[in-house]
């Protein structure tokens, strides 16, 4: 009996550390994020983005570094959608694919996870415009496990279809909103002693 309460309340604790913070829909693909307080002092944040293949994919940040570096990528990937829209239509190109260049070092690019594994990848930056509609997308390529390079995913996205919901991302991602939200987590839990 006692195995079955610890049981039970292990699995409400690690359902309460990693507390859903945000479900973004753009365009009718969902994007769900995940945060709570890491034993560094900082925040671990937990994205899943859309699969290219059968495994769960998610971006995981957990220093300043990461964190700084992804927000620097979503900025640039806001200004490059604007820029490259008012070239697009200036220009009447109606259809194109682009990487959008980005150099960071190793110790800020985030982890990528896939189901239960895990490994350092790059994120990708891409503009797309097909038929004057164009979309901006954060990507990885193929993914390995840390330790056995023969388990792979084929990575994950996620697609902003404007400027406005990579903005509505950013703000999600700010440290005040977050850090209330932990809090008020915490303080809901500090509640039931």
């Amino acid at each position: 009996m006692k195995k079955i309460v610890l049981i039970i309340v292990l699995s409400i604790s690690c359902l309460s550390a990693m507390a859903q913070y945000k479900i973004f829909d753009f365009g009718g693909l969902e994007y769900r994020a995940d945060c709570h307080y890491n034993k560094n002092d900082f925040i671990t944040i937990n994205i899943r983005m859309q699969s290219l293949d059968a495994y769960d994919v998610s971006i995981m940040i957990g220093t300043k570094k990461e964190y700084v570096c992804f927000i620097n990528m979503l900025n640039l990937l806001k200004d490059k959608m604007i820029e490259w829209d008012s070239i697009c239509v200036k220009n009447n190109i109606s259809t194109i694919n682009k990487n959008i260049p980005y150099k960071y070092g190793k110790k800020e690019i985030p982890s990528i996870l896939f189901n239960k594994y895990y490994n350092s990848s790059p994120l990708y930056m891409g503009y797309t415009r097909n038929n004057n509609i164009s979309k901006t997308v954060l990507f990885t390529s193929e993914v390995s496990h840390l330790l056995n390079k023969y388990i792979k995913c084929t990575g994950g996205l996620i697609a902003f279809n404007s400027p406005e919901q990579i903005d509505e991302f950013i703000n999600a991602f700010q440290m005040a909103p977050m850090t209330k939200y932990i809090d008020d987590q915490q303080n809901k839990m500090n509640l039931l002693k």
